[in-house]
């Protein structure tokens, strides 16, 4: 928890968050209680249940929120699994994944169980107002992620196709956290609307600068295979804007219908950047994050408002990964073994 160590009641509080989820991996089967164990102790910041906790500060906190915020971790818990397992993906934060650990079935059961036991959360804790909420952000959620696996190997460039995609998959849960901490801290209906749509932005500004770092990152730096998109034919911002390019996009298309290989990733990759997807991606980036900041100037100011906005700028400071590609050395940057 060192990410957390200059807001020390921020930092108890996500100590009891985990103390909760430790809790909550009791299980009579004791091949789900490893897997759920093994998730629980990952290497993680917690950043979901994080943003329920100081969204929460804005009204009357009490420790009934640890186990909101606990399940909205168990909710994220059982998304990366059940992605790990459609993706393939052995590696995830430097760790195993359940599914390359437990084998296919077991993590289908891991994740399944993390989603129920996430509402059993909220119902332990009388917090049942937050189940349909839940619910719909897991449709959404759902949705979100069918409609990747509909449109992969469609080199189609639409922005606004790519936003809606990932608002489902991956920013309606950033928004989720911060409206259940504000509701169940019983805050204004105002504050609720601008924490929403705070954590909004913010998941939306998290994913872009996932799909950035995916082709221009490295293994060893991600935690997880780099790449992975475009093996599994999922365009990603990037890839788009350079598709809009006149000047590059038939090369791209080319690249992009070859059989996936090192060399191809490689000449994607570099064409991605002459072409400056990656700076444009950026600089949308960078509009949500701008939106966010905005969100969070409209609300009482405290430390905890410090916290959430130092979550604009921290996770996005890293060392320019446009500079770190072009130092990296060849054939060290993707890993294009099958899971």
């Amino acid at each position: 928890m060192s990410f957390w160590d200059h807001n020390p009641s921020l930092a108890k509080h996500l100590a009891a968050v985990d103390e909760k989820l430790q809790s909550a991996a009791n299980c009579k089967e004791k091949l789900i209680q490893e897997a759920v164990t093994e998730l629980i102790n990952a290497p993680g910041k917690r950043i979901r249940s994080a943003v329920t906790l100081l969204s929460a500060s804005f009204g009357t906190f009490d420790e009934s929120t640890i186990s909101v915020a606990a399940a909205i971790e168990l909710l994220h818990m059982a998304t990366l699994v059940h992605d790990d397992i459609i993706d393939e993906v052995k590696l995830r934060r430097g760790v195993p994944t359940t599914q390359s650990r437990f084998g296919k079935d077991c993590a289908v059961y891991t994740g399944d169980w993390l989603f129920v036991k996430s509402f059993q959360l909220l119902c332990e804790a009388k917090a049942t107002e937050h189940l349909e909420p839940l619910a719909r952000a897991m449709q959404r959620i759902c949705e979100g992620e069918v409609n990747q696996y509909s449109n992969r190997y469609i080199p189609r460039p639409s922005v606004l196709a790519y936003l809606r995609r990932i608002r489902g998959k991956t920013a309606i849960l950033f928004a989720l956290a911060a409206a259940v901490g504000a509701k169940q801290a019983q805050c204004q209906e105002k504050e609720v609307r601008l924490l929403a749509r705070y954590g909004l932005y913010l998941g939306m500004a998290f994913q872009i600068q996932d799909d950035i770092l995916d082709l221009v990152s490295t293994e060893e730096k991600m935690g997880k295979p780099v790449g992975n998109d475009i093996k599994e034919g999922v365009y990603t911002l990037p890839i788009i804007y350079t598709l809009m390019n006149s000047q590059y996009s038939e090369k791209l298309k080319d690249l992009l219908a070859q059989e996936t290989t090192q060399e191809t990733l490689e000449g994607i990759t570099d064409l991605v950047i002459k072409a400056k997807g990656i700076e444009q991606a950026r600089k949308l980036l960078q509009k949500y994050l701008t939106k966010a900041m905005d969100m969070l100037q409209q609300l009482p100011p405290n430390s905890n408002r410090e916290t959430l906005q130092l979550l604009l700028e921290v996770p996005f400071q890293s060392t320019d990964p446009l500079q770190a590609w072009q130092k990296s050395p060849k054939k060290r940057r993707f890993s294009t073994r099958t899971a």
